[in-house]
């Protein structure tokens, strides 16, 4: 069985970090890294659903880890990934979103557990309803290995008010609804977290 780790990034200086820990990953599991560059490896529509589906074709391992350009995985997670016991076609973890330090994850609700559909057989990886809508295919096994998202650790207020705002665009009510959160500022008390 051989993995991809996939990344579809805009290859922003603050994404650097992230894709050198996700290689450095790839490297020690033996996987194939596939950094796929928003705008220059693929065609853009300025959303990811619209590239995931070129971006997947682009890896040839039989199973695809998807993780975005402000998130790791964790030990327990790799060495869970090193053993390469997959009985399912379909994997489901939650993601920690940190928030204030890289010690304490936000426990408020829809955004905890905050379920992610990222490791798939490769054939079940694309699909343009599949990030931000769920996966077609159902969550499969979900797994207690959490993702580590830095959004709310790397990108500022105005940053986070910006995409709250594209995600309004795109569906009404979404940004500002659901993605509330992308607009809290830091010294937000309503925010509930706990330590890793």
């Amino acid at each position: 069985m051989k993995l991809s780790i996939l990344c579809v990034t805009k290859n922003e200086p603050r994404a650097k970090p992230f894709l050198a820990d996700m290689c450095l990953v790839a490297e020690a599991l033996g996987a194939e890294f596939v950094k796929v560059v928003d705008g220059t490896d693929v065609h853009s529509g300025g959303y990811l659903e619209s590239v995931l589906d070129e971006a997947v074709a682009m890896c040839h391992g039989d199973y695809v880890l998807r993780l975005d350009d402000d998130e790791m995985i964790g030990e327990d997670f790799v060495d869970w990934l090193s053993r390469g016991e997959f009985d399912s076609g379909i994997y489901t973890f939650p993601r920690w979103n940190l928030w204030g330090d890289e010690k304490h994850y936000i426990v408020n609700d829809m955004l905890y557990p905050d379920l992610q559909t990222r490791l798939t057989a490769k054939e079940l990886a694309g699909g343009r309803q599949t990030i931000h809508s769920g996966s077609p295919f159902g969550i499969g096994m979900v797994m207690s290995f959490p993702i580590l998202h830095y959004k709310y650790l790397v990108k500022s207020y105005a940053e986070r008010k910006a995409i709250a705002q594209i995600y309004e665009r795109i569906v009404p009510g979404a940004g500002f609804g659901f993605y509330k959160i992308y607009s809290l500022p830091e010294d937000c008390t309503a925010i509930r977290t706990e330590e890793i």
